[in-house]
């Protein structure tokens, strides 16, 4: 049980950490961190719910709209971020 509170607690700070990091490179116009965050995204999604998302924008460069999808399931992720 204590190795659970400990993960969970990692990552709450981890995601907190990622969250705080793009606020602020957005309000700074700096986007790198977004484009490696659709990859990262694309693979926790993907663990956690099954899917077989791709990053979209990889076929062709800022795909319209939409940033992953999954063509067996019908699904399409927008990964946004704002300051």
């Amino acid at each position: 049980m204590l190795n659970r509170n400990k993960y969970i607690d990692e990552i709450i700070n981890k995601l907190g950490w990622i969250k705080n990091e793009v606020s602020l490179r957005t309000s700074l116009n700096l986007l790198d961190l977004n484009i490696h965050m659709e990859h990262f995204l694309l693979g926790l999604l993907n663990l956690t719910y099954g899917y077989q998302l791709e990053n979209l924008n990889t076929t062709q460069t800022n795909y319209a709209s939409i940033d992953l999808g999954d063509s067996s399931k019908r699904i399409a992720i927008q990964v946004t971020s704002d300051n």
